[in-house]
């Protein structure tokens, strides 16, 4: 299934069910040119947006910035994009940042749901290629995390012929900024799952 991502009005990030999965478990099931923003150094900015998972470190989910989010109404739908979703959408400098299963990150104006840009990271593995699992292709799984600060979104992809990628991308244009292999030295990456959510404290990003 072809994933499209809704806005309500009091909008607050979707939250999708994430479970651990391994050779012997099961996945969830997927939810289905402008001026560049500015990124500030300050707290107050992170704040006022969702830049990991569940917001913040203690993975709360809780916004102080919104008393509400009832009652809930829709006031955009995202344009088509190319895979499945299971990495929680994040939210920064009023964009909607989207990374799906074919190793796609869309960047989404937040207010109306218009793509602003689109970075296409490589090729992701057919389930076929792999030892076990039920997503297909498998491509970008675990939720990335954003350094407003630097202005850089943090993504593990994984592409053909079979490797995971750490990639930083500038959130004003998608475009890489630094790339490298976090694969265990000897291990068959084919047979890892980068499911959980990336994690980012002090500058340094943190790859579960």
């Amino acid at each position: 299934m072809i994933g499209r991502v809704s806005h309500a009005r009091r909008w607050a990030p979707a939250v999708l069910l994430l479970v651990a999965t391994s050779c012997a478990g099961q996945a969830t099931q997927p939810s289905s040119p402008s001026n560049p923003p500015a990124f500030g150094g300050t707290s107050a900015a992170a704040a006022a947006g969702w830049p990991t998972y569940h917001r913040d470190l203690s993975r709360s989910g809780y916004d102080p910035t919104t008393s509400s989010i009832l009652p809930t109404q829709r006031i955009w739908v995202s344009p088509l994009l190319d895979g499945q979703l299971f990495a929680e959408p994040l939210v920064a400098a009023n964009r909607v940042l989207v990374a799906t299963e074919d190793d796609s990150v869309y960047a989404l104006d937040a207010k109306t749901g218009r793509q602003v840009w689109r970075t296409h990271l490589g090729e992701p593995v057919p389930q076929s290629q792999l030892p076990c699992g039920d997503i297909d292709p498998l491509g970008i799984t675990g939720t990335p995390v954003i350094d407003p600060p630097a202005g850089r979104l943090w993504v593990v992809a994984f592409v053909q012929p079979g490797r995971h990628e750490l990639v930083g991308l500038d959130l004003a244009d998608g475009s890489i900024r630094s790339r490298r292999s976090v694969d265990p030295p000897q291990a068959d990456p084919r047979a890892l799952q980068q499911r959980s959510a990336l994690a980012l404290s002090r500058g340094v990003v943190y790859v579960p």
